[in-house]
């Protein structure tokens, strides 16, 4: 969109310079300035009512392209946000990469699965990044808790076992949470004694390589999932006793994450599914739905 008021009186600044260069006016023994000086005076106030014009920007010059959540921040000189860019296209994402960059931002972890690139940037540069041909959406990478209130209902697990002898053998759940703990008894593989049925940890966190959680709700999931039951002499076992597990860990230590960690862990299960023979991916968190 172009700017209205900055146009014309810079226009005029111009005119006034080229026109008045070399003249010179004199109003008496305080006042003996150049007119070329005038106007380029003239230019620097335009210049400056221009930057104001864009750095505060009315309702109507919102992007439609911006997360109504991120609205409250575009007018604020300091600060970051984190956000999500969504690209035009896959072939837009180092271009993208690039734009953040040079509108002061810092990069975190590319999202192929949905032509995203998740990055930190300054408030000041939200509206000019989301005007960006190269950006089809900029939202705010809002915080994630874990929960899992709605898993206490009957859902019939143990009758199916019983009657139909299926126990989640031969099958890999993905698991988007805290992590696993080692050495859980709940998640033993009997097939070999001191191991577990995890057949694989990324963390999208800390980077780790070695399996953990420290805050436990993942462990938690992870044992109502494919628990054995052995703590409990099977009286607790999970839902699918004989899965196999890939623990992919998205929250921190105070049981929260970014929708970018989600994001990549999902990204991540999707692409190794047919290698992992993943088949199920549980997810155990919530986020406000905004947009």
């Amino acid at each position: 969109m172009k700017n209205r008021i900055g146009q014309p009186v810079l226009h005029f600044a111009r005119s006034a310079e080229q026109g008045c260069r070399g003249a010179f006016v004199h109003r008496g023994p305080l006042m003996n300035v150049s007119i070329g000086g005038l106007a380029r005076l003239f230019r620097s106030v335009a210049l400056v009512l221009l930057v104001s014009a864009v750095a505060a920007p009315s309702g109507a010059q919102i992007s439609p392209k911006l997360d109504p959540l991120l609205s409250p921040y575009i007018s604020l000189f300091t600060g970051q946000s984190p956000i999500v860019v969504t690209a035009t296209d896959r072939a837009s994402l180092d271009a993208v990469a690039s734009l953040i960059q040079l509108l002061g931002g810092s990069l975190s972890r590319q999202l192929p699965i949905i032509d995203g690139q998740a990055a930190t940037v300054p408030n000041s540069s939200l509206l000019a990044l989301a005007g960006s041909d190269l950006v089809r959406h900029v939202a705010l990478d809002r915080l994630i808790v874990s929960a899992m209130e709605r898993t206490g209902n009957t859902v019939g697990a143990t009758a199916v076992r019983q009657e139909l002898g299926l126990d989640g053998s031969g099958v890999r759940i993905a698991v988007i949470d805290s992590g696993v703990a080692p050495g859980e008894d709940d998640l033993a593989d009997p097939s070999l004694t001191g191991s577990q049925r995890i057949d694989g940890f990324v963390d999208f966190v800390g980077g780790l390589a070695a399996p953990y959680d420290d805050y436990g709700h993942g462990t938690h999931v992870a044992g109502i999932i494919a628990g054995n039951g052995f703590d409990s002499s099977g009286a607790r076992s999970g839902l699918a006793p004989g899965s196999r597990l890939v623990i992919l860990k998205a929250l921190d230590g105070s049981g929260q994450g970014r929708i970018s960690n989600v994001i990549a862990a999902l990204g991540y299960a999707v692409a190794h599914c047919s290698e992992l023979n993943i088949r199920i991916i549980n997810l155990s968190e919530v986020a406000v739905v905004y947009e």
